[in-house]
């Protein structure tokens, strides 16, 4: 979209780098043509996404259906109501429970 992004490198490779774009949390790959050394200036400024695990769900072995099915039930620009359960400063990873997504996602087979 020509546009400019903050993000962090999680994987090098010869032609591109996987990222992790730290204001929206989304991956990527994107070619080195395409990425600039960030200004320090962009940095004073805190990172808007927020790494969480949901409780009762292993993000190890997920599905291709079960990630459609958290897109459906968590529709982007929505606002969802969460639990924080716990934080982890180790990891900066916080540990949430949405029980009408786990509810629904277990309904339809996609966890245990």
């Amino acid at each position: 979209d020509e546009s400019w992004y903050r993000a962090a490198c999680l994987s090098p490779d010869v032609s591109s780098a996987q990222v992790i774009f730290v204001d929206y949390g989304n991956i990527a790959h994107v070619l080195h043509e395409d990425i600039r050394p960030m200004d320090p200036k962009l940095l004073q400024t805190p990172l808007m996404a927020l790494h969480c695990n949901m409780m009762g769900v292993d993000f190890e072995g997920i599905t291709p259906k079960c990630i459609e099915a958290f897109k459906h039930l968590l529709p982007v620009e929505t606002v969802t109501v969460v639990s924080v359960l716990s934080y982890d400063p180790d990891n900066a990873t916080y540990t949430i429970n949405i029980p009408d997504v786990l509810e629904n996602l277990k309904k339809q087979g996609l966890i245990d």
